[in-house]
């Protein structure tokens, strides 16, 4: 019963913003070129008023790179965008540092197509979509489904204590969302120290951060393509709302 009150707690405060009083929303993408974004123009473009990333079989990546928005910064905010994925996975990075060789650090919301190729265990649903993930970091932080908090480690190996605290629906129940192959919308809503994921209108993750000297209070927004199999990503209408 605490558990479910301290969910139940969380999810209304989230809730509360007044995002009636906020700026009007902001668009990132003109949906003719890449003003403002920066990447490997070999695997970045514009097509039908969307971005795209691709790669293919004869030039795979050998790691992860990201297009990146570089003309500001965002602390609070709600980002929102329109995504397509085949192939493999993806995400966004926000509140992220850009790093050379079109490299990012930072949170990350998953998307992808399938679950992992070198995963020990097949699944017939991707696995990954809605996740918070710290690229270059923590790593894992809330899978899809999950309520967590985070805190600061007692260890020395620099990772925060990560307690789940509920759950937001069951893994089948979460993926009947997900339409692959088709537009998908993306929210996330980062205030402070919680993170919200929602993808079609679910809340898939929910994290809060309190470990201070591992969370990012602010940074750059930005798309990855993952390292692996060919994949291909569309993403159109990003804007973001400050809060």
């Amino acid at each position: 019963m605490k558990r479910t009150a301290f969910t139940f707690a969380i999810l209304t405060l989230l809730c509360t913003f007044n995002l009636a009083a906020s700026p009007a929303p902001k668009s990132l993408f003109n949906g003719t070129d890449l003003t403002n974004w920066k990447g490997d123009p070999a695997i970045w473009s514009v097509s039908n008023n969307s971005i795209i990333g691709q790669t293919t079989k004869e030039n795979p990546l050998k790691s992860n790179t990201f297009l990146a928005y570089t003309a500001s910064t965002f602390s609070d905010f709600v980002l929102e965008f329109e995504y397509k994925v085949e192939g493999f996975n993806s995400g966004v990075q926000y509140r992220s540092q850009v790093l050379d060789g079109f490299s990012m650090k930072g949170p990350q919301a998953d998307f992808e197509a399938e679950w992992h190729k070198n995963d020990s265990e097949p699944a017939p649903f991707d696995r990954f979509t809605g996740m918070n993930y710290e690229e270059g970091g923590r790593g894992f932080i809330a899978q899809r489904g999950e309520l967590v908090v985070t805190r600061p480690q007692d260890s020395d190996d620099g990772k925060s204590q990560i307690i789940k605290y509920g759950s937001l629906g069951t893994p089948e129940d979460l993926t009947s969302i997900l339409m692959p192959s088709e537009w998908n919308k993306y929210t996330i809503i980062a205030s402070g120290n919680a993170l919200t994921h929602i993808v079609n209108g679910r809340v898939l993750s929910v994290t809060i951060d309190t470990d201070s000297e591992e969370a990012s209070s602010e940074g750059h927004i930005g798309f990855q393509l993952h390292s692996g199999p060919p994949m291909k990503i569309e993403v159109r209408n990003i804007q973001v709302t400050e809060l």
